[in-house]
């Protein structure tokens, strides 16, 4: 009779006898709930004082990786892999606290007469690892390919925001939900961290290379026990005979199996890791996996596929948490799969199928997964929807920043098209959700939809009033429609309702410089730096605002603290260089911006700077070598092309340039130059007859007349 998947025998096993209650459970629950109460004092410790130290979880170092916040999360995760190089995954075991729910899942089952079989893949196993490279090395590597600078690294260690990378209510219980029994009874104990944590993808490796291993001696005579009592689905009894010591990198060294031996043959000690442990000649005597090669690769396909419509749906569902549907899913369908072919089926206490009829059970079991077909049906269309919006979406925008027109045919298209997807997403879905709402009132920003377009975006913030994006979508339309002081309250907002927000503070600084309003953004901003010291938007357009309100000694004090914290940064450096030659400074700034172009050679406006300050000191040669660097940066950017006209001259080129243009008469940016250059030479309409004919090329050239 054919098994249904998870059903594994133990192979070789002799009992030998009642099996002793393990202590070791007993210590390993009180120093979990020890920890819990540890998690709970740190939550309300930051509820009541409003900052308190960054959470300490080990997927809080994605943000050290991908940003240079060394914060507590890093540490404690770069510590738990180095323990468990030396000891073993005893962190795994006794201080996880996704491992406690799953105990106690257990526990629960087992008190209710159910205990979790074990499930065996042999592809589904290296999830946790793929899933480990994913968060922790491929943004690195990514950034690599696309040749960035690594982040600058600074200490990250207190926040006011301790709940901003934790999902909402329901989604936690529904985490704990999935993660616990639901995992446990289909999976087997430990199932989430067999077949979805990526922390175990470090783990378990690192635990292979460990002196120290629970080890045997002679006494032991292969009753089972330990293998019995492992929660961790190891067949201890076999690994200590074929190898002298537990091996298996799922071990979490939660020691049950020391402790029950009845002969005490089980021991922790020091000695050769596993990977120095020859595995030749060890015999099984039971093949180790449940399913046929063509059920693990239908099992890596389901998950696969799950995984791309779970993940980020409706934009609450987390990578972790989807990794973990995605592995019950593929355990679901297989089982649905293996009812189309096995005679006699069941689902742990469930008999699914009977002499090839279905059986009771087996009826409600395929009206469940005929719901679960049509959810996930669904949810496919939604993604698909949502993903296809904001991949033209991703795609108009970066059309427009290389225009930097409006009004283009193509672009409208692409723009117009990602709305219709977002907006069929939204319509079909059960849920809305802020990025959605954010998305679509952007686009219909861009078209010129304005009603729309605030609509969309007022729901943004009304399901996430700390959505940033969503606010300074609106500020920048209302610029557009010329209403600075609209923007002006929603950027001052954002920044209040998300101090940790980017690209916020230099618009609020720019603005609240043309409106008079440099008190309110100063206090918000300093708000902001209370939330986060090492905001380098806040603290760089702060001490800009400072020095331009006067108090030049302040912000130059503002900007070197963001220098010297961020020496790597090119805008902090060309910020420098702007208020020390306010403060007639000129060596110094050029110094700075020399730095700021050194760190970013594509740094157009530094180049500027470094051209306006060299003809200031009558060095026209090495003026027009920036300024030359920046035209070929910025081709159609009025402001370059007016002071490189101006280094042209000075150098004695200006023939010579007019020349080399005027034989290029079908390049508007040549044309334009052309006209700068005319002007520079001081013949108007010259320069204006080369601007109608750039503008016949390029309507969005801009004028560079008085009138």
């Amino acid at each position: 009779m054919a098994q249904s998947p998870g059903v594994v025998e133990l192979p070789q096993l002799r009992t030998g006898g009642k099996i002793k209650h393990s202590r070791r459970g007993r210590q390993r629950a009180v120093v979990l709930i020890l920890i819990h109460i540890v998690i709970v004092a740190h939550f309300m410790q930051w509820y009541i004082q409003g900052r308190t130290i960054t959470p300490v979880e080990p997927s809080e170092a994605m943000q050290t990786l991908e940003q240079g916040k060394i914060n507590a999360g890093f540490v404690l995760f770069a510590a738990a892999i180095l323990a468990t190089l030396i000891f073993g995954r005893f962190f795994c075991g006794w201080a996880c606290h996704i491992v406690a729910v799953q105990d106690l899942a257990t526990w629960m089952l087992k008190k209710a007469g159910i205990r979790p079989k074990p499930f065996r893949s042999r592809l589904l196993i290296l999830v946790p690892l793929v899933a480990a490279i994913y968060m922790f090395v491929w943004p690195s590597v990514a950034r690599l390919i696309l040749g960035a600078d690594p982040p600058d690294w600074v200490a990250h260690f207190t926040t006011s925001s301790f709940w901003k990378t934790f999902p909402g209510p329901f989604i936690s219980v529904l985490t704990l939900i999935v993660c616990g029994p639901l995992i446990v009874y289909l999976l087997g104990n430990k199932g989430f961290c067999t077949y979805a944590c990526p922390y175990g993808g470090f783990f378990g490796p690192a635990d292979s290379l460990a002196p120290l291993r629970i080890r045997v001696n002679d006494a032991c005579d292969g009753r089972g026990h330990c293998t019995g009592v492992c929660t961790s689905n190891v067949r201890v009894h076999e690994e200590v005979r074929n190898y002298r010591a537990v091996v298996h990198p799922g071990c979490m060294k939660c020691l049950d199996c020391v402790d029950v031996c009845p002969n005490n043959a089980l021991s922790v000690g020091w000695g050769k890791p596993a990977v120095a442990i020859s595995r030749r000649g060890a015999a099984r005597s039971k093949p180790e996996y449940d399913f046929s090669w063509a059920e693990e690769i239908a099992m890596a396909a389901i998950f696969l596929c799950c995984l791309y419509i779970f993940r980020g749906l409706y934009e609450a569902i987390p990578f972790l948490l989807s990794l973990g549907l995605s592995g019950v899913c593929a355990f679901l369908f297989i089982t649905l799969a293996r009812m189309a072919y096995v005679r006699n089926i069941r689902l742990h206490q469930f008999q699914l199928r009977r002499n090839g009829r279905i059986a009771p059970a087996g009826a409600t079991f395929l009206g469940f997964m005929a719901m679960l077909v049509a959810f996930l049906t669904h949810s496919t269309v939604v993604q698909f929807a949502t993903h296809e919006g904001a991949r033209l979406l991703e795609k108009t925008e970066r059309a427009y920043q290389a225009s930097q027109r409006a009004g283009s045919g193509a672009i409208d298209e692409m723009a117009r098209q990602s709305a219709a997807y977002l907006e069929f997403a939204r319509r079909i879905g059960f849920f809305s959700s802020a990025n959605l709402e954010a998305k679509i009132g952007f686009l219909h920003s861009y078209l010129g939809n304005h009603a729309q377009a605030e609509w969309h975006l007022r729901e943004a913030i009304r399901l996430k009033d700390d959505h940033d994006g969503a606010r300074k979508a609106l500020a920048e339309m209302y610029l557009a429609q010329g209403q600075p002081d609209s923007a002006f309250d929603e950027l001052l907002a954002a920044l209040r309702e998300a101090p940790e927000a980017r690209d916020i503070a230099p618009m609020l600084g720019d603005l609240s410089l043309k409106l008079g309003r440099s008190g309110a953004a100063l206090e918000v901003m300093q708000a902001a730096l209370r939330h986060d010291p090492h905001h380098a938007d806040v603290r760089l357009s702060m001490g800009m605002l400072m020095a331009h309100s006067g108090d030049m000694q302040g912000g130059l004090r503002e900007l070197r603290h963001v220098v010297d914290e961020l020496p790597k940064s090119a805008r902090a450096r060309f910020s420098l260089g702007i208020v020390l030659a306010e403060t007639k400074d000129l060596p110094g700034a050029i110094a700075a911006w020399e730095a700021a172009v050194g760190l970013d050679a594509h740094f157009a406006d530094a180049r500027v700077m470094l051209g306006r300050a060299r003809l200031m000191q009558r060095e026209p040669a090495a003026a027009l070598a920036q300024l030359d660097e920046a035209r070929k940066l910025r081709p159609a950017h009025p402001e370059t092309l007016y002071w490189w006209s101006q280094a042209v001259a000075a150098a004695g080129l200006l023939e010579e340039r007019l020349r080399e243009l005027a034989g290029k008469p079908d390049s508007a940016d040549d044309l334009y130059a052309l006209t700068f250059l005319h002007l520079a030479r001081g013949d108007e309409p010259a320069a204006r007859q080369a601007f109608i004919r750039a503008k016949a090329l390029n309507a969005a050239l801009i004028p560079p007349f008085a009138n």
